[in-house]
């Protein structure tokens, strides 16, 4: 996509200073951890970008070279100085022009030693290790900013590597005095940014890389809005695009002027190079909650495919809500020629379901296979009938049957080279309402962070952009595991009216069972639902990765122990 430049208006003059006569372009890029040639390949093609626009700035996201983040690649000899060999590779090509960028630096620090840990190689060589953005100009690294608070919460452990920074360093260009700091550094109070500010800053830049969820853009730009108009700062927050793993990072970088006010946006969910500032009284963007839930799924599924080499999957198919909404997503994320589905009736599946499911995949124009596990249900039985006794109407049973389909999914994974998606949502996997090996075969599980409630909403929102693709009945029909005559979800678990509500004061508020029980519900349900959560804890452990999409998903931002007696 081409630079978008965009004038600044008179009006904002008296309030910007100086930073009001530069030309910023904030480049808002995906990046792949460990790729350090490919990483620094586009940073170049955006400082490029720049240049040709005569932009006095170019700003990339937190450690816009190794990725986001490397984890232990860190500690693997020569990652570190492979990734500082970038910067230098780099610095020709910022001849006539500033830029600051992300990447990991070292200090020698022979009283850094960790004895305790022989393997981290990086520890051992006598090294800090710092997050670090360097700001360079005119081919020269002018100066370095270390940052100060490395976070451990949620999906983060950069305690793990980073030290953290001591200096906040004050910057001159054009009589615009700025300075640098990263991601969670401008999140504290009486922190870098207050430093900076009674030092004789004007503008800080901002490298970053937090992750989506709704609601947290909302969040980033009020807490940003109170840090400028506090301390009078103008605010350029760069915020990292794409997935990892399943955490998604979804851009919306801004600019605030020294006012609190809004004077540019970028785009969500999108790669893009932007330049700052703007003259336009609408800078500023807002998402609705299903729309931005949609569009953070589909970039984790690209991202997650694409960067590990894959464009094929399989899924299987039932008839129901949750299979629907996978299919429907992947042919949005991949195209239908690169999507299979897989039908596996049994003889408990209902005629309703077929016809369903039929019906969602033409509609869809996707290829699928009907493989019947009825006789392999029966061999199963068969064979284990000497050992174990009647095990058809039991929970053993129906275990059986979603095992037979995971090994289906992957004789077609392992043949055609194509992942599989597993179809579980949140409130099911919450309850152990899924199979093991069954249900949770799959490469990655792009629903394990939304409810079912949303789940339905996500599929109304799906038919409003792709023509109503999902049969109505899919929506208005009970749902059921249907792995027993007459099955439904309902029988073994609350309304998803009731479950999800409880659910996200469990997970999401941490609420205990008082506190629910105040909300206005039921103390013995809520007991029981905290006490299935525990118990199926270790099922949790085992998931595929999860796209996240709430302030709380399951995956290793989640760390409960599966062996633990509290549910209060």
């Amino acid at each position: 996509m081409h630079p978008v430049l965009v004038e600044v208006g008179k009006n904002s003059r008296n309030v910007m200073g100086n930073f009001c006569n530069l030309k910023i372009l904030v480049a808002q890029i995906n990046t792949i951890v460990g790729d350090i040639e490919k990483n620094t390949k586009k940073i170049i093609r955006g400082i490029e970008k720049a240049k040709k626009i005569n932009a006095d700035f170019v700003i990339f996201p937190e450690l816009t070279i190794p990725g986001y983040i490397p984890l232990d690649i860190i500690l693997r000899q020569g990652f570190i100085e492979k990734n500082q060999q970038a910067i230098l590779e780099i610095l020709p090509h910022t001849k006539g022009i500033n830029a600051i960028i992300g990447y990991i630096d070292t200090k020698d620090d022979k009283a850094h030693i960790n004895a305790y840990d022989p393997s981290s190689l990086a520890y051992l060589s006598n090294r800090k290790i710092f997050n670090t953005a360097a700001f360079i100009e005119n081919g020269k690294i002018k100066g370095k900013y270390y940052k100060q608070y490395p976070p451990s919460f949620d999906i983060y452990d950069e305690k793990r590597f980073f030290a953290p920074g001591k200096e906040t360093p004050i910057f001159s260009y054009k009589g615009m005095k700025f300075s640098i700091n990263i991601c969670e550094d401008i999140w504290i109070d009486g922190g870098p940014a207050e430093e900076a500010a009674k030092k004789g800053a004007d503008t800080i830049f901002n490298l970053s890389a937090s992750p989506f969820f709704p609601g947290k853009l909302e969040i980033r730009k009020r807490m940003i809005k109170d840090k400028a108009k506090m301390h009078r700062l103008n605010i350029v927050y760069t915020n990292l695009i794409g997935a990892q793993d399943g955490i998604v990072f979804e851009g919306g970088s801004f600019a605030v002027d020294n006012t609190g006010k809004i004077i540019w946006q970028a785009p969500s969910f999108q790669e893009d190079y932007l330049l700052i500032p703007s003259e336009s009284a609408n800078a500023e963007i807002t998402y609705e909650r299903i729309p931005a839930l949609f569009n953070a799924i589909i970039l984790g599924l690209k991202d997650y495919f694409i960067k590990n080499g894959f464009n094929k999957t399989v899924i299987g198919i039932s008839g129901g809500i949750d299979s629907a909404i996978i299919l429907t997503l992947a042919v949005y994320a991949f195209g239908k020629e690169n999507v299979m589905g897989i039908m596996m009736p049994s003889e408990i599946t209902s005629e309703e379901n077929k016809r369903d499911a039929v019906k969602l995949l033409n509609n869809l124009g996707v290829k699928f296979y009907n493989v019947s596990i009825s006789e392999l249900y029966e061999i199963y039985k068969k064979n284990l009938s000497p050992h174990l006794k009647n095990i058809e109407n039991t929970i053993t049973g129906q275990n059986l049957q979603a095992r037979i389909r995971g090994n289906i999914l992957m004789a077609f994974s392992n043949t055609m080279n194509a992942l599989v998606l597993a179809t579980g949502n949140k409130s099911e996997i919450a309850m152990g309402y899924n199979t093991l090996y069954g249900d949770t075969v799959g490469a990655l599980a792009p629903i394990a962070d939304v409810y079912k409630t949303d789940v339905y909403l996500l599929g109304r929102y799906i038919n409003k952009i792709m023509g109503n693709i999902i049969p109505e009945n899919i929506f208005i029909k009970p749902p059921t595991a249907e792995l027993k005559k007459g099955q439904r979800d309902e029988d073994d678990l609350p309304p998803y009216r009731i479950l999800d509500k409880i659910l996200r004061l469990i997970f999401e508020e941490n609420k205990s069972i008082d506190e629910i029980v105040e909300a206005g519900f039921d103390k013995k349900l809520v007991t029981d639902i905290l006490r299935k959560i525990r118990r199926n804890e270790y099922k949790r452990n085992q998931l595929p990765p999860v796209i996240k999409v709430s302030e709380k998903s399951f995956g290793y931002g989640r760390r409960i122990p599966i062996t633990n007696h509290y549910i209060k």
